[in-house]
């Protein structure tokens, strides 16, 4: 018996819904919420709707939207990106997804799980193409295994419709029918539509350009999040909005904060979850740098086994002096097991910083697979 799609996504917008800062909540912190269409008129004034709002000092964080690559006949036949995939109007009985990236993965595990076929076309050879190829092609094994079709290599070169279905057309003549196509292919700073120019802020890349303090270019404007361009998780724009918020409000020389960018660790929210923080062994080499790899396995932990959850593995990198380069893990618990990689990395500790006695880990636990790591690695 199949869950009950509706039910399901009822339960997502609870969720959500109770998680968010809303108006309520912004007005009990002192914080006028105005809602609408904002456009730059100055660098100190905006309209918002049919208002004019003047202010001494602005944050700009807008945020991303989804990119639609300009494949032929997309636009036309029109597709799903994640906001649609998240607030579905139906389920659709069969899915395409165009792009291997961490949307597409996800999506295509949540809604192959409810009932949908699910077809993901990847221009690159492999999945998650940042992130470590050993660790991916777990996740691939993990995907097809549970049904989803895999076409790693081959890009979409067009869509057209088949009545009310969808037409993905790819390479070397493939055609695949479905009844809807999802575009994962990664997202872009949203900068168009504030009349940014207006303000005097620069736009780099497609992205406006900031300082170390998340200051533009005007002295009283600041920007955050993947606005700028930044790495786009949510956990790296929240971090970014307290240090512009704090350099904006009271950003006086000597006091203001730089936003540092050292240590970014990123998850893949699959069942089971992937996790990771710093570089690749890939990367490393072709860095030409000396390095140890540590690798522990799922199955041989006693924590992960009277779960039933014995998929994946922990993959460390260490440098020629024990310095912790990269942490890559996929399995039960890989975005919570990922933070102490990432302190160690933080803290600038070194790999046997993971081992005992130094770090003695409870057993049983899904933490221990990290430890095993470490001593592989040193």
């Amino acid at each position: 018996m199949l869950p009950d799609f509706g039910a399901i996504f009822l339960r997502k917008d609870r969720i959500v819904k109770a998680n968010s800062v809303g108006g309520r909540k912004m007005e009990r912190r002192g914080i006028e919420l105005v809602k609408g269409e904002a456009r730059f008129l100055s660098n100190n004034e905006i309209q918002v709707d049919d208002e004019r709002l003047t202010a001494g000092r602005f944050v700009i964080a807008t945020g991303a939207r989804p990119l639609i690559p300009g494949i032929d006949g997309l636009a036309d036949c029109g597709c799903w990106t994640s906001r649609e995939a998240v607030n579905p109007d139906r389920q659709p009985e069969s899915l395409a997804i165009i792009g291997g990236s961490a949307v597409g993965c996800e999506f295509a595990q949540i809604y192959s799980r409810l009932g949908t076929r699910v077809t993901i076309f990847e221009a690159a050879p492999v999945l998650l193409n940042r992130e470590d190829a050993e660790i991916t092609s777990g996740l691939a094994e993990i995907l097809e295994s549970e049904g989803i079709e895999l076409n790693l290599g081959a890009a979409v070169k067009g869509v057209s419709m088949d009545g009310e279905n969808k037409v993905v057309h790819y390479e070397d003549g493939g055609r695949l029918v479905a009844d809807e196509v999802l575009v994962a292919a990664g997202r872009v700073p949203a900068v168009d539509g504030i009349d940014i120019e207006a303000a005097g802020v620069a736009v780099e890349t497609g992205a406006i350009a900031v300082d170390a303090f998340l200051r533009t270019g005007v002295s009283n404007i600041w920007a955050c999040g993947d606005a700028i361009g930044s790495p786009m998780f949510s956990h790296v724009a929240t971090y970014e909005g307290t240090v512009a918020g704090r350099n904006s409000a009271d950003g006086e020389e000597g006091t203001a904060v730089e936003v540092n960018h050292r240590i970014v660790p990123g998850a893949v929210f699959t069942d089971p979850p992937l996790a990771s923080v710093g570089i690749t062994e890939d990367q490393a080499i072709a860095r030409g740098l000396d390095v140890s790899v540590g690798r522990a396995y799922f199955r041989d932990t006693g924590r992960a086994d009277a779960m039933g959850e014995t998929q994946g593995m922990v993959k460390l990198v260490a440098g020629a002096d024990g310095e912790l380069l990269g942490a890559h893990i996929l399995g039960p618990g890989a975005d919570m097991i990922i933070h102490e990689a990432v302190i160690v990395m933080g803290s600038r500790l070194g790999v046997d910083a993971l081992l005992r006695p130094r770090a003695l880990h409870v057993h049983p636990t899904l933490s221990e697979t990290l430890a095993r790591a470490a001593a592989a690695a040193r």
